[in-house]
């Protein structure tokens, strides 16, 4: 023990695991955006435990108060394990199988206390045998004298040693039955036990059980059933959904195993697929295709590599994808799909590549402003909201969005759009050739099937921009890293709890540095650098990076009635100072956007009377002597 401690404080042995720490803290406050980016990681709900457990989370917390009050060690051990099991259980939804056994057992204690406690009182009723007639004191006494007379010395002896360990026995009962006794006294339940002991105790005992034993077996019937709806239920496959409708009939949703199936016959057998590493399986399994990543999240860079890809501006994230993959597949159906997950992609790369949210490890600014989904500008500018949105999403000014044809081709959305699969254009056939060449892969010994492959060298200059994950159970790294990593670790926690360490301003300074050095012939990225690179594809694999920006949303000076104006509409006439307030900050000239009518969210502050978001607006450049189309002032709108 001794050796071990010293050795811990020389530090040779890590702290717990960010998954092992998810056990302790928040799901969300591990440390590790990776981690803490798995939906299985989230806290289990109320309703999980109804939905994986239905008659038990009734049943199990009574047999768990059983087994506290019986306070034997095989109980005991019950007990806790129940308490163990619920924790753990709590802290992650992947671990409600913990619960399975626990609360089986316990819900056996239930029903057994309540079978117990029942038949006791019929069998006491059954077998109460009739009172025998007194015997008189004179035959007592005859019986008494010839049962002495008859008794040897042995015998004798054996009675006192037999009345001994009686009295031994009773007397350690007795012991007991005092303490539980006491405990009871404590608890004021000691009149209720006394009761129980009667006549009319017993009879109210056969009462309650006999009615909590018809109660137990209409539930069982309905469990019985529920269990073999909710098997029926897990056994379908996970990738096709069927949904009952208002009329009885079924509605399948097929789009899943639909998308995987055209990969595997509408692509060549050496297509590359990139997609977010929860499908890679399915990728590779179903489609038989190379996915970039899978659900083997060990190699956290890699995983931040991918998620740049994916959340950089679109020409940016093409420069990446066309020298590792052939395809871009996504989720689009809503819910949980890549939209849903992509701040969790921003956060994930960001703590790879520090100079996309610099000083910021949740990169707030790739998000959403508020409960409709509206895109921050950075967002808005990303390949994957692009790709999602392509020919179904209308931007801030109304206008249909709509990715380059010339980067990302669409060549496949199901049937209900929950998947979407586009074609990278100009993909480098000489980063494919090296990637492919096995003498470019780093085999662990010669001949051996573990061979991991290596980026291409056309994106080293990428690569070398990365800075690996230093998390704190990686306690070999040196102490200037391990100080950036424990700064880092603070800004997360400090960020995610809502506060913040760092100043939006010193985070804004950093951010335009990025542009001090930039070559305008390398990153001034226009239509012509698309035609000639997409048309000479292997010709510039050194091209430089351009950084990844944060643009500023341009809203157009026309007046026209768009989702946007909706939207301010919605929050100045709901009074909603807050979201309307989260939204100006990020875009200071949504104050001036103008309906066709020429009217803005200043005409429908005074509308409806709110001073406060009138001087917001005002503060932001809204203007109160420019005239609608009718020539109406916002002052004059008000009542």
């Amino acid at each position: 023990f001794v050796v071990s401690i010293v050795l811990l404080q020389q530090g040779y042995f890590g702290p717990l695991s960010s998954r092992i720490r998810g056990l302790f803290v928040k799901h969300t406050r591990t440390g590790n955006p990776l981690v803490d980016s798995v939906a299985e990681h989230q806290a289990t709900s109320a309703d999980a435990y109804w939905r994986m457990l239905h008659a038990n989370c009734y049943l199990a917390p009574i047999g768990l108060a059983v087994s506290f009050a019986r306070r034997s060690k095989q109980q005991s051990f019950v007990a806790l394990y129940a308490i163990v099991a619920y924790y753990f259980s709590s802290k992650m939804s992947r671990l409600m199988i913990l619960m399975g056994p626990i609360a089986s057992i316990l819900t056996g204690v239930t029903v057994g206390s309540i079978l117990n406690m029942t038949v006791r009182q019929l069998l006491h009723i059954f077998n109460e045998k009739p009172k025998k007639p007194k015997a008189s004191k004179s035959t007592k006494k005859q019986d008494n004298k010839e049962t002495k007379s008859n008794s040897s010395p042995a015998k004798a002896a054996g009675r006192g040693k037999g009345k001994g360990k009686a009295k031994a026995k009773k007397s350690k009962k007795d012991k007991k039955s005092s303490e539980r006794g006491g405990i009871l006294q404590e608890l004021g339940l000691q009149a209720y036990i006394d009761f129980f002991g009667t006549e009319a105790g017993r009879n109210a005992q056969l009462v309650a059980g006999s009615v909590l034993l018809l109660l137990l077996v209409l539930l069982a019937r309905v469990f019985f059933a529920y269990s073999h709806l909710l098997a029926e239920h897990m056994s379908n496959p996970s990738i096709i959904q069927r949904h009952r409708m208002s009329d009885g009939t079924y509605l399948v949703v097929d789009d899943y195993r639909e998308a995987y199936w055209w990969l595997r016959d509408n692509t060549p057998e050496d297509s590359r697929v990139m997609a977010w590493w929860d499908y890679g399986y399915q990728i590779t399994g179903i489609a038989n295709r190379t996915t970039i990543a899978d659900g083997n999240t060990w190699n956290h860079e890699h995983i931040a590599t991918l998620g740049r890809c994916l959340t950089a501006p679109v020409r940016d994230a093409h420069k990446i994808a066309r020298h590792l993959a052939d395809y871009v597949l996504l989720w689009a159906g809503g819910g949980g799909d890549d939209l849903a997950k992509s701040p969790h992609m921003a956060r994930i790369a960001n703590s790879v590549y520090p100079d996309i949210c610099p000083g910021d490890p949740t990169c707030r600014a790739f998000g959403f402003l508020d409960g409709y989904h509206s895109p921050t500008p950075m967002m808005a500018e990303s390949l994957l909201y692009n790709l999602h949105s392509h020919n179904q999403v209308r931007d801030y000014n109304g206008d249909l969005i709509q990715v380059n044809p010339k980067l990302f081709q669409e060549v496949f959305t199901s049937k209900y759009k929950k998947v979407r699969i586009f074609k990278v254009m100009g993909v480098s056939e000489k980063s494919k050739a090296w990637v492919a060449d096995p003498a470019n892969r780093l085999c662990d010994v010669p001949g051996s099937w573990f061979c991991p492959g290596q980026y291409p060298p056309a994106l080293h200059k990428l690569i070398a921009k990365r800075k690996d994950f230093a998390q704190l159970e990686d306690f070999n790294t040196n102490s200037a890293a391990s100080e950036e990593a424990r700064a880092y670790q603070e800004e997360y926690h400090a960020r995610m709890s809502g506060r913040k360490l760092g100043s939006l301003h010193s985070d804004a300074s950093r951010r335009a540095s990025r542009y001090d050095d930039m070559d305008p012939e390398v990153d001034d990225f226009d239509e012509i650098d698309v035609d000639e690179y997409v048309n000479n594809p292997d010709a510039d694999d050194d091209f430089e990076l351009s950084p990844i920006k944060n643009p500023v949303i341009n809203l157009s000076t026309e007046w026209k009635d768009t989702p946007l104006t909706s939207r301010l509409f919605e929050l100045v006439s709901g009074n909603r100072y807050a979201e309307l307030k989260e939204l100006i900050d990020a875009q200071p000239s949504v104050a001036t956007v103008r309906s066709q009518d020429g009217r803005g969210p200043l005409w429908w502050a005074y509308e409806f009377d709110r001073a406060d978001i009138v001087e917001l607006l005002i503060s932001n450049g809204a203007k109160t002597d420019e005239p609608d189309s009718k020539g109406s002032l916002p002052q004059s709108a008000a009542k």
